[in-house]
């Protein structure tokens, strides 16, 4: 919906827990064929590399984020900061870039120019607006509320439209929403009875 169909190249910011879990995500929508990672420091970026289960997929450490992103089909943010870890001049025409981890107050990834350049999609606006990417550009009358193009649901349902263009640069603020999580447990159960698969116990 906001990746091009064709997109193969991630940039990686971020080596913790989500880290493994967001690539396998987008492994199964995407054809993706390299990962470059980038951590605060190169250490943690090599063992990441050296300890990541993902059979088909090149991955290697870069030095730096701009490194990361050149020629980047989709960049993947997962990490803690507080303050942008990616610019706007490092991102080409068409790239969509996945924030995950502005989460709580005072988080940050990206930088203002970049949000504002951006179709910005978010899970839920509430929580962009006061813990996720909008928070602090909100409360510096960077941007307004507005600029917010949608919710997630609504480029799911067809109510508003995801990429529009192919060189149009979208941003996904995900902060995470407990509903979300709900109904994905819900579809898991029921492929799982569908296939016979697990146990039911009583707690």
């Amino acid at each position: 919906m906001l990746a091009r169909p064709d997109a193969g190249v991630v940039a990686l910011f971020g080596t913790g827990g989500q880290a493994l879990a967001q690539l396998r995500a987008l492994r199964e929508v995407r054809p993706l064929t390299e990962v470059r990672v980038w951590s605060r420091t190169r250490e943690r970026a090599e063992t990441f590399v050296a300890a990541a289960d993902l059979p088909g997929l090149t991955l290697r450490a870069v030095p730096d984020g701009r490194s990361a992103c050149e020629d980047a089909y989709i960049v993947l943010t997962v990490t803690p900061a507080e303050e942008p870890i990616i610019w706007r001049q490092w991102i080409a025409p068409g790239t969509p870039i996945n924030a995950v981890g502005s989460d709580a107050p005072g988080k940050q990834e990206l930088d203002p120019q970049l949000v504002a350049a951006a179709k910005l999609v978010v899970d839920r606006r509430t929580q962009s607006l006061t813990i996720g990417e909008m928070q602090q550009l909100v409360a510096r009358h960077f941007l307004r509320p507005e600029h917010i193009h949608a919710e997630l649901g609504e480029v799911c349902a067809g109510l508003k439209p995801g990429r529009e263009s192919p060189q149009e640069v979208t941003v996904f603020d995900s902060t995470g929403v407990s509903f979300q999580d709900t109904a994905l447990a819900g579809h898991l159960l029921r492929l799982a009875g569908q296939r016979h698969l697990g146990e039911m116990v009583s707690l």
